[in-house]
């Protein structure tokens, strides 16, 4: 009764084939590491620029809703105050 039991249908594989190669991990050079010219420079300005309009129209919005909030609260205890004067 030394028999095993084989559920699946999986075939049996040969050698272990790696997919790396045996050359090894190697850091970049210099030139590698540095930007490179202008197209970097424009890419970094247009990404600021980007990140300051978002922040800028978040808070633009915030503001402005805060400021729309007061005014309707305003009008609110405005009119509370004019219809307990009478």
């Amino acid at each position: 009764m030394k028999q095993t039991a084989s559920h699946s249908q999986t075939p049996q594989f040969g050698v272990n084939k790696s997919a790396t190669s045996a050359r090894l991990y190697q850091h970049p050079t210099l030139e590698e590491q540095r930007p490179t010219g202008w197209k970097n420079i424009v890419s970094n300005i247009s990404m600021i620029t980007v990140l300051a309009f978002c922040f800028g129209g978040s808070t633009f919005l915030l503001l402005k809703g805060c400021a729309d909030e007061q005014e309707r609260q305003t009008a609110v205890i405005q009119a509370q105050i004019v219809k307990g004067g009478k």
